[in-house]
């Protein structure tokens, strides 16, 4: 084993040992996906699907708040309902997406909160949400979504993006760019543009260019090591 497989089998080991919730078991599936780890990848799934709620929200541990984290937990549900017939994992993401898509609450342009019981906007929300509704055969709604995200929570004095904003007063509860934030924002898109369909030309050429001047602004705030600060600007 080189050391670099080492090295991964070790953070894996080390992640499944932690407890998670929806948001953490959802990103840890999608970096296993194509990884090689199918069989640690399907029971992630088995397990989304076994904690979905009634109101369609998939891995819903301890009854979280969160609205759109359970996004993150789609993709994997979907690969592994996909690849194997699976009709049940296949209604799981269809309850679920049907939740974002009709049920959760959201601003009356139609950009989903982020959490139950409150009117905020977080970046968070940009990581999965529009990827996932893409993914489970609403492109539309997807980029809809992602765009809406953008306009609430973009800086215009930095080119860069809010962590939190209110969807009803507009004021911004956290109005940091924070570093993690704006990465979300911007693997959003990236997953997003791959999959919106070759159709939508227009769309696509709209969050390109939206990823490229994101992708530059932050390259404008890397530190001399490389790396970025809590609060990018």
């Amino acid at each position: 084993m080189s050391r670099r497989t080492d090295l991964y089998e070790k953070v894996l080991q080390a992640a499944l040992c932690m407890t998670r919730q929806c948001w953490e078991q959802g990103m840890l599936s999608y970096a296993l996906i194509g990884s090689g780890h199918d069989a640690v990848m399907e029971m992630m799934a088995y397990d989304m699907v076994l904690r979905q709620s009634a109101d369609g929200r998939l891995c819903n541990v301890e009854d979280t708040p969160a609205v759109t984290d359970s996004a993150f937990c789609i993709p994997a549900v979907y690969a592994v309902g996909k690849e194997h017939g699976i009709e049940a994992y296949l209604e799981a993401v269809k309850k679920n997406t049907d939740y974002l898509l009709y049920h959760a609450d959201r601003t009356a342009d139609g950009v989903l909160f982020h959490m139950r019981g409150t009117t905020q906007i977080w970046a968070d929300s940009a990581a999965f949400l529009p990827y996932a509704l893409v993914l489970a055969g609403y492109p539309q709604e997807g980029f809809m979504q992602l765009k809406g995200l953008l306009r609430y929570l973009y800086i215009p004095q930095s080119g860069l993006y809010a962590h939190i904003r209110d969807g009803a007063s507009e004021a911004f509860p956290d109005g940091n760019a924070w570093s993690i934030g704006v990465m979300w924002i911007l693997s959003g898109m990236l997953r997003t543009l791959y999959i919106l369909p070759p159709g939508m030309r227009e769309e696509r050429e709209e969050l390109k260019r939206s990823f490229v001047s994101l992708l530059d602004n932050c390259l404008r705030y890397q530190t001399a090591g490389g790396g970025f600060c809590d609060v990018m600007d």
